[in-house]
């Protein structure tokens, strides 16, 4: 016999899915990714969080640790050991605005996203959908992706402005 929180776990679970797969879904929903958004998270939660999102910034615009630390020391003229990075991606320390927008810049992305200001949902079904979109699969992904690159963008022109002015 299934326990009730059991039952509206396998509720939740894709129409499409095998029962095969119904345990990892199970799994996946039951240990659901908490939020990310710095207004949302404890301290230590948000230096974590910060120093993942660093360290991702990093990696993506193909640096190391040696080379962000000769970078602000270039740029801030004191000196910078690698370790002093690796403590910020770790989230051991927080790292000060000062050197975020240095690092940042050299990262070629925003200090904001990297302290967790600019994904944060502007309304209630913003927020809602995000959430609905992180707790689906690969597959239920691509065809929401599939729906919004469907939506047709639509330009106003002068004309059409003065028209319905």
């Amino acid at each position: 016999m299934k326990s009730g929180s059991e039952e509206v776990m396998l509720q939740k679970l894709h129409v499409s899915c095998c029962s095969r797969k119904r345990n990892l879904h199970a799994l996946r929903l039951a240990h659901s990714k908490a939020c990310t958004y710095a207004c949302t998270m404890k301290p230590k939660e948000h230096m974590k969080e910060t120093g993942r999102r660093l360290k991702a910034a990093r990696n993506a615009a193909r640096k190391t640790q040696e080379d962000a630390a000769v970078h602000l020391a270039s740029e801030t003229g004191e000196t910078c050991p690698p370790s002093r990075i690796g403590n910020w991606e770790q989230g051991t320390r927080l790292i000060s605005p000062v050197a975020l927008q240095l690092l940042s810049k050299y990262y070629g992305t925003s200090p904001s996203i990297i302290y967790g200001f600019d994904d944060a949902p502007t309304s209630n079904d913003e927020a809602k959908l995000l959430e609905k979109y992180r707790e689906t699969d690969d597959r239920g992904k691509r065809a929401i992706h599939g729906v919004a690159d469907a939506q047709p963008s639509y330009t106003v022109t002068r004309e059409e402005t003065k028209k319905a002015g």
